[in-house]
């Protein structure tokens, strides 16, 4: 135990040549996460007094395009409509957008059961699910 008690002199520059030496390993350290993607130039600031190092809470990101931006639009679209259903291509028209663009989001919708294709002569019929008719008085869609 009194091997860890005992003071030991080390000479100042000793102690600044240590310090000295591991500042560049620090920021070598660093500058390895950054070039990995691990940290940006924005996570951290390190003190004037290189005591402390500081996180920085990052800027929320720039909002992402959602990945099928009409959905919303053609379930208004149908809950408006109410149990006459409607053809894709007066679908694609009311949304100014392409009948293939159009297609994708039904088809979206289908697999998330939100909607039911009827097939017919005039073609295919879309329709609300008992489901989607339940999200669309959720979110407040209106007739």
């Amino acid at each position: 135990m009194s091997f860890l008690s005992t003071q030991i002199a080390v000479p100042l520059w000793l102690l600044l040549l240590i310090v000295a030496g591991l500042i560049p390993l620090f920021f070598q350290a660093l500058s390895w996460l950054k070039s990995r993607g691990i940290l940006d130039k924005t996570d951290i600031v390190i003190d004037a007094r290189m005591t402390t190092i500081i996180p920085i809470k990052k800027q929320a990101e720039t909002t992402k395009k959602p990945k099928h931006p009409h959905a919303a639009k053609i379930l208004k679209l149908l809950v408006r409509k109410g149990d006459q259903g409607m053809l894709l291509q007066s679908i694609a028209d009311t949304l100014g957008v392409d009948s293939n663009t159009a297609s994708t989001e039904l088809r979206y919708l289908e697999t998330k059961k939100l909607i039911e294709i009827i097939e017919g002569m005039g073609g295919d019929k879309f329709f609300l699910t008992q489901v989607g008719k339940n999200y669309c008085g959720m979110k407040g869609y209106k007739s």
